[in-house]
Formats: C-alpha cells, sequence, structure tokens
C-alpha cells in the first residue's frame, strides 16, 4: 500500500502563528462528535486499524531548551495488545514486546525520560480524551487562524472541579482542520503545546511525519517519522515474548503527591535564592518526578514555577530526597509522580 504525504495549510504550523478567528459555536453534540472523529482519524493502534510498522526519530530538550537527548523508535504493531517496540536512546536499547496480556522489556540500563515517552505518545496517542471521554465532560469551542487557514478547537475541561490547591484546571485543547477534521494542534496544562505537520496517511488513519513540542515556548521534543507503511504479512509468530525479561504490565504507574509525600525517609530543604529574595520572588515550584524502585530521584522535570532561580533551588534539593521503594504486588516500582516545593516571602 502506498503512503501518501500532505501538508493541509499552506503555512506550517506553529505556536506563534494563531490567531482568535471568529465563527458559530457549534452544539455541544457537534463538539464531542468532532472530538471522537480526531480521535478515529488518529488512533493507528485501535480495533480494526491495519497493522503497520513505523520508524522514527527524536530529540528530547531539558526545561530551559537545550538539547537532552537524541534517540529512535520502531514500532510494530498487529492488533491492540499484540506489538513490539524498540526505543534507543543515550545510546541504550529497550527492547519491548506485548502479547497475550503482557508487556516485557529486554534492556542494558535503558532509562527513558518523561519528554522520551511524552513526545512517543503524542505521536502514537494524540487524543487521549476521545477513548475516555466521560458524558460529563465540559466542552467548549474557539476557531484560529493559521495564515489564510483556519482551525476548529474543542477545549476539554475537567467535569468536576478541581482541588483546593491544585495549581490549574487540566484543560486540553484540541485544534484540527476543519475540512478533514485532522488533528493539528494539543495544548496542554503547563504551557505544552504539540504541533501536528505534514501528515501521513494509512487506510483511514492519519498521523504527523513531523511532531514537535514546547513548553512556554521553549523546545521540548521533536520527532520526525522517516517510515511509515502497512504490513499485511505480520501474524502473531513475529510477535514473541523474551522469557526471564522485565514484566512492564505495571509500568508508569502515576503514584499521588500525598501518598509519595508519607514514604519520604529524608527530604533536603531548598535553599531560597538570594536574588529571588531581593526582588521579593515567592510561590510553587511543582514538578513531575519519576522515583526509581530503590526510592531515588531518577528524574525531575519542571511544570510550573514562579522563577528560573526557585526553579533551580527546587530541583538540586529534590534531588537529593529519598523514599522507601514503592510496592506493587509486595515488589519495589518505578512510579511517577509531582512534587512541590514552596517557597514563601518574609517580609
Amino acid at each position: 500500500m502506498h503512503v501518501f504525504f500532505r501538508v493541509l495549510t499552506a503555512a506550517v504550523l506553529s505556536a506563534s502563528a494563531v490567531a482568535p478567528g471568529q465563527t458559530l459555536k457549534p452544539s455541544p453534540q457537534q463538539m464531542r462528535d468532532s472530538l471522537l472523529q480526531m480521535g478515529r482519524i488518529a488512533a493507528l493502534e485501535s480495533p480494526g486499524a491495519k497493522p503497520f510498522r513505523l520508524t522514527a526519530t527524536f530529540s528530547t530538550f531539558d526545561y530551559k531548551g537545550n538539547p537532552a537527548g537524541e534517540g529512535t523508535l520502531e514500532e510494530t504493531w498487529l492488533r491492540p495488545g499484540v506489538a513490539h517496540r524498540v526505543i534507543t536512546f543515550h545510546g541504550l536499547r529497550s527492547d519491548q514486546t506485548a502479547k497475550d496480556g503482557s508487556v516485557r522489556e529486554t534492556h542494558e540500563g535503558f532509562t527513558g525520560s518523561f519528554m522520551e515517552r511524552r513526545v512517543i505518545a503524542a505521536l502514537l496517542d494524540a487524543v487521549p480524551e476521545a477513548a475516555m471521554l466521560p458524558d460529563d465532560a465540559h466542552l467548549d469551542y474557539r476557531d484560529y487562524k493559521v495564515g489564510a487557514s483556519k482551525l476548529d478547537c474543542i477545549i476539554v475541561k475537567p467535569a468536576t472541579p478541581v482541588k483546593a490547591g491544585m495549581a490549574e484546571d487540566p484543560v486540553t485543547v484540541y485544534c484540527s482542520d476543519p475540512a478533514s477534521h485532522v488533528l493539528r494542534l494539543r495544548q496542554e496544562r503547563y504551557d505544552f503545546a504539540v504541533i501536528y505537520n505534514k501528515l501521513v496517511r494509512l487506510g483511514e488513519h492519519e498521523i504527523a511525519e513531523h511532531v514537535t513540542i514546547s513548553q512556554n515556548g521553549k523546545p521540548r521534543a521533536s520527532l520526525t517519522v522517516t517510515s511509515f507503511a502497512a504490513s499485511p504479512d505480520l501474524t502473531e509468530k513475529d510477535f514473541v515474548l523474551p522469557g526471564n525479561t522485565a514484566d512492564l504490565s505495571q509500568a508508569d504507574i502515576e503514584v499521588p503527591a500525598e501518598v509519595i509525600a508519607s514514604i519520604a525517609l529524608k527530604k533536603v530543604p531548598p535553599v531560597y535564592p538570594q536574588v529571588a529574595k531581593e526582588n521579593h520572588i515567592s510561590g510553587t515550584v511543582l514538578l513531575s518526578a519519576i522515583i526509581s524502585k530503590e526510592g531515588t530521584v531518577r528524574e525531575l522535570d519542571v511544570m510550573r514555577s514562579p522563577s528560573p532561580d526557585l526553579t533551580e533551588s527546587a530541583m538540586n534539593a529534590v534531588r537529593q530526597w529519598r523514599y522507601k521503594p514503592y510496592l506493587v504486588g509486595g515488589a519495589p516500582t518505578e512510579v511517577n509522580t509531582t512534587i512541590t516545593v514552596n517557597y514563601a516571602f518574609n517580609r
């Protein structure tokens, strides 16, 4: 099967090129239908989708926009629950196979990162709300102009108010081409923006050949699809679970901040930067963290911060924190969580 490439708008999308337009607001049901259609088009790995092989290269950047790593992705997919994924990152390799309800990995010291996971998910799971949109979700609409072209944007808001003390509502915005309903832009909480350019078509589905992620205007990740084609020759026999390997069925566990805080063993207090004191800067630094099986802080990323100085102070302190290993079924397990560091300026 041939793969067709096309660019939907005359201008390549960029976050700075988007401006509000004016259009009559669609009904709630029309917005829901549009979001679900966006999801169906982008869902390569959905029931009934054609088997495929895909390769890509990607780069990640730290919260300052500096290069953090480069890697490759190889995805071979037969049907939901049967797939093979190879990721190389920082010169190390992870080989993952999913079959018979299990996901197993062989690797030699491979450790992923937030942005490595995020950019791959942005490609293969571009509209996660489409598969789990609750009936009482609040949807809103706005249209945007990109050069001479227009994007239809669906704003997904939480069905219930957020808890007191949370940084902000977990609002996500999905913007699509009005004629094709193909996703072109996704905006997420903590000022993340995902841009989808140069689309690749396979059967009824389309993905972007080029995906970029930015945060507060700084680059955080980019991914380029280097090959993508249907693979009707794939069978179950092509996917073999390796023995004596790590089971990833419990991978990417998200643990609430208050639960992780309750098993802390050591918390090094942050040093309030003198320049922040002099400028009367205070507030909360919100960090995403990966806690290793040993209870160390393996990786940190900043989601929200009042200033770069407070960010550096918080990260320097939290990197030294230690926790009891988080247990799943009695076994120590690597988990994701959030950590807040508060800075209060006393006048």
